[in-house]
């Protein structure tokens, strides 16, 4: 779960087989909904009452639980990858509109260079065929009236003449220059329309798995709903309590997330400042988030009300800004393309959060309550997970 390291940007391939895989398994994921086999009410009121009955339908009930997450999981994958890539073509469409208009201004400038020098050769010809068009040179200075001051005139013309041989090669270049940047400003328009095309095909597929996971989202949490409800009548708790008890004990059950493969552990590491986080990219602000709600703020007001759930005080809110500070900036949307943690937690992968609720790539209050538990379970307070993530840099 460690952003410690700096991702490095994810490579465009590996963003197009992730989102190729992860459209897979919402294939197979959304098929699951059509052979469901739900528990019913009538289940649950047969198995009151008996004891045998009641443990064998709540592990049944469990079991299609964990069912129902999974396949909505799959739909959330599908979607984080959609967007991911959406954004990389989006970064790859800017670059490419700033190449193209870069070459188009310095062809322009070399265009202009070249129309000025033109000129000026012109001018210099001009004048040295003013100078001799009258008569010869020799004639020229038997006759004149004032020999030295036409011979001065016409050393000058000699000299405009060695100018102009100069200035003769200098647009030569110029044309050269200026044609050559032609063709590269109208390569990179072309691969500023490629890119461009990309980016809205993207874009198009992030919408669509995105407006796919919505729908899946809403039926799964329809059914979890019910469940849950199931599960509370038949241990006569309640629906929250039974919502509770499910996600600790998924995170419990779950691999706990160790150290970033590309970082060692430092006998003697300086603390890291929470003031300049290392955080996952996150998307450009002309991206749509495709249904995330990224409110920090908000975030950060549903984790401190949520403390006493955990038997926890004020005093581990600092920590808890800190931690996540440092990993996500307390974005919902955030995701580290290198290792593929993402949300508020930066959760690796980021289903694991499917326990605390099936809307988890988009709602940060589900990404912080499947935080809490993980923190509860593994470092027991925030401030525990604070003091793990600054002497190792991960938590």
């Amino acid at each position: 779960m460690s952003v410690s390291v700096r991702p490095q940007r994810v490579r465009w391939l590996g963003i197009v087989v992730t989102l190729s895989v992860a459209i897979g398994q919402l294939t197979t994921g959304t098929s699951s909904f059509e052979t469901r086999d739900d528990p019913t009410w009538s289940d649950v009121e047969e198995a009151q009452g008996n004891e045998e009955a009641t443990r064998s339908e709540i592990a049944r009930i469990e079991l299609a639980l964990s069912s129902a997450q999974e396949s909505a999981a799959a739909a959330s994958t599908a979607a984080v990858a959609a967007a991911a890539a959406a954004v990389e073509a989006n970064e790859k469409a800017a670059a490419a509109a700033a190449t193209a208009t870069a070459y188009t201004q310095q062809s322009e400038a070399a265009a202009a260079a070249f129309t000025e020098t033109s000129n000026v050769v012109g001018a210099v010809v001009s004048a040295r065929m003013r100078a001799e068009a009258s008569a010869p040179v020799s004639v020229q200075v038997l006759t004149s009236t004032d020999p030295d001051a036409l011979l001065r005139s016409l050393g000058l013309l000699d000299r405009l003449h060695a100018s102009w041989r100069s200035q003769a090669q200098s647009a030569h270049a110029s044309a050269d220059f200026a044609t050559a940047l032609e063709l590269q400003a109208a390569a990179a328009e072309s691969a500023r329309k490629e890119s461009a095309s990309a980016a809205e095909k993207t874009a198009a597929s992030a919408q669509a798995a995105a407006d796919d996971e919505l729908r899946a989202v809403a039926e799964v949490q329809e059914r979890a709903d019910t469940m849950y409800a199931q599960l509370a009548a038949l241990k006569n708790t309640t629906a929250e309590v039974e919502r509770a008890y499910q996600l600790s004990t998924a995170v419990a059950a779950q691999e706990p997330s160790g150290p970033p493969t590309n970082a060692t552990e430092d006998p003697d590491p300086s603390p890291t400042s929470p003031s300049a986080p290392s955080t996952p990219s996150t998307p450009s602000p002309e991206v749509p988030t495709y249904g995330v709600t990224v409110d920090p703020e908000g975030a950060k007001a549903y984790a401190r009300g949520a403390l006493g759930n955990y038997g926890w005080g004020d005093d581990q809110f600092g920590c808890l800004v800190s931690l996540w500070n440092r990993e996500s900036g307390w974005r919902a949307d955030a995701l580290n393309p290198s290792s593929g943690a993402y949300g508020i937690p930066q959760a690796l992968p980021g289903s694991k959060m499917a326990a605390a609720g099936a809307d988890w790539r988009t709602n940060g209050n589900t990404q912080v309550n499947w935080g809490l538990a993980y923190i509860k379970d593994h470092y027991s307070t925030p401030c525990g997970a604070w003091a793990h993530s600054e002497s190792t840099g991960w938590y």
